[in-house]
């Protein structure tokens, strides 16, 4: 257990979105995984001028033993509003956020290890997504890239800013809800029809290159990219599916999944800055 919490003023928290670069529903299935704060979109705690239903229904469903439902109740009957400028659906980590705001600002208390908050985390966002291996909220909880390799996740240092080439969110212009997806996912691994162990290999390698700045790297991402293109079919939209297909071909960037995958933003990765007409939202740090 970690140190019984004093109440504060849960105004003063901001809660940024994520960018899952590597571990993409492989995770789930034991993959490692790589994800980084996104500070462009953030969310944090206000008050408004009603009760917010959505936090009123949240009540129910919250783990009992790990936030302080009374204090929560007592909050949200003041109004309490989570004011979030994170894209919903769209693989950015928005329900991490708000795992990560609950657990920051309502639990009973802070565990004392990531591995134990990480839990904590994944037994929240679980309400949203179905299963959950608490990675987004993680990053949003801590503000920091965290690498994470079987049970046990790590804080790493990062600068995107060295690496020789770019990283672009491509927008699908298709909501999705992650909930749907990562079913999908799971049972696709029981009924043997996706080619998951492929996946985590390829994931695994181009995490490990990219973290040791191997310059082989985007060798080894267009490997990833072609392998998620082939067993994460259903999961890439018809809008951004032709586009995909064109890097790979043309070798100058890769496409991969960004969360869930199914629509939202997609990743990019490329050798030249690519031009705003393909849809590209530039990752600023």
């Amino acid at each position: 257990m970690g140190t019984k919490k004093e109440r504060v003023n849960i105004e003063t928290f901001y809660f940024p979105s994520k960018i899952l670069l590597f571990g993409e529903q492989t995770i789930l299935t034991g993959s490692k995984a790589l994800s980084i704060p996104f500070n462009k979109y953030t969310a944090n705690w206000t008050y408004g001028s009603e009760v917010n239903l959505t936090l009123k229904e949240l009540l129910p469903l919250l783990p009992k033993d790990i936030i302080n439902i009374d204090f929560f109740d007592e909050e949200v009957n003041k109004y309490l509003v989570f004011d979030s400028a994170i894209p919903q659906k769209a693989g950015l980590g928005s329900s991490g956020a708000l795992t990560a705001a609950l657990y920051k600002c309502f639990s009973r208390d802070i565990k004392s290890t990531l591995d134990e908050i990480q839990n904590d985390l994944a037994r929240i966002e679980s309400i949203f997504h179905g299963k959950s291996s608490g990675t987004d909220a993680l990053v949003s909880f801590a503000d920091q890239s965290i690498h994470t390799s079987g049970s046990v996740s790590n804080v790493v240092e990062l600068n995107i800013d060295e690496c020789p080439f770019y990283i672009s969110l491509i927008n699908s212009a298709v909501p999705r809800t992650a909930k749907k997806f990562i079913k999908l996912y799971l049972d696709k691994v029981d009924d043997g029809s996706i080619d998951y162990q492929l996946l985590i290999d390829k994931s695994d390698a181009a995490l490990e290159a990219f973290v040791s700045k191997d310059l082989a790297f985007m060798n080894v991402v267009k490997e990833l990219s072609i392998a998620q293109l082939n067993e994460f079919d259903s999961f890439i939209p018809s809008s951004i599916l032709s586009f995909w297909e064109k890097g790979i071909s043309s070798d100058s960037y890769y496409c991969k999944l960004c969360g869930a995958g199914g629509g939202g933003y997609f990743l990019c990765f490329s050798k030249e800055h690519l031009h705003k007409r393909d849809s590209i939202l530039p990752v600023n740090y």
